[in-house]
């Protein structure tokens, strides 16, 4: 638990009376304000806030433990401020999760042109086709292909992607050119494990859309092998 930030999320929840709000202002999850919030409040034992669906007002034990807070907030906001002005540029660490298909061979030349623009920046760049929850496991920032898993994180489209089917030349002359999504079924295909509808594919031509269920004979979710596969 990192005490410094639970204090700031608290005081911002009582200035705004809104943990939306808060998380806002702060620039992260409602779902961060509001664990940072319940850790604090097990720590001193007490409910800072009566919540309702309509408003969030500070308990009797909050009003007079904010009143410390607020201070502690103001004071370390000025001492932030002073060492930024200071230093001229951002440093720390940012901790990064990316898959694969995206990091190897795209993402070193961003890297490089941040690090030489922000030499205080240290990456802690975590590289795995795992689907994972930046909240729960630490992360600042995770790069993927899918719609967050939940409405309470933040993202940021950072270009279009689409899936596609792939077939070596020398597979389709030894079985033949698949017309329609259905005669997907007659061919031996490898498929990505991690996809949110499972094996249920749609496919679309102009406005018509087709949904096909599929049976693999490989499931994977290493898009690298999944290529290999295909080529081979």
């Amino acid at each position: 638990m990192d005490r410094l930030r639970s204090i700031e999320a608290f005081v911002r929840v009582a200035d705004a009376r809104s943990f939306a709000e808060a998380a806002r202002r702060l620039g992260v999850s409602k779902a961060v304000i509001t664990t940072r919030v319940q850790q604090l409040e097990k720590l001193v034992r007490a409910p800072l806030f009566h919540r309702t669906t309509r408003a969030v007002r500070l308990s009797e034990i909050g009003a007079a433990f904010y009143r410390e807070c607020a201070e502690v907030v103001d004071h370390t906001g000025h001492l932030i401020d002073e060492m930024r002005d200071a230093k001229g540029a951002p440093t720390g660490v940012i901790r990064v999760h990316a898959l694969p298909g995206f990091a190897t061979g795209v993402f070193g030349r961003q890297l490089a042109e941040i690090q030489e623009r922000y030499p205080g920046i240290v990456i802690d760049l975590v590289v795995s086709d795992d689907i994972v929850d930046p909240v729960r496991d630490g992360f600042d920032v995770a790069l993927q292909i899918f719609e967050p898993a939940s409405d309470t994180l933040i993202a940021r489209r950072l270009f279009a992607w689409r899936p596609v089917f792939c077939a070596s030349p020398h597979y389709l002359e030894a079985h033949g050119q698949p017309k329609l999504p259905k005669d997907l079924s007659h061919h031996r295909l490898g498929l990505y494990s991690r996809y949110p509808d499972g094996d249920r594919w749609v496919f679309r031509r102009g406005k018509q859309k087709t949904a096909v269920t599929l049976a693999p004979h490989l499931r994977s979710n290493s898009v690298h092998l999944l290529r290999d596969y295909a080529l081979a």
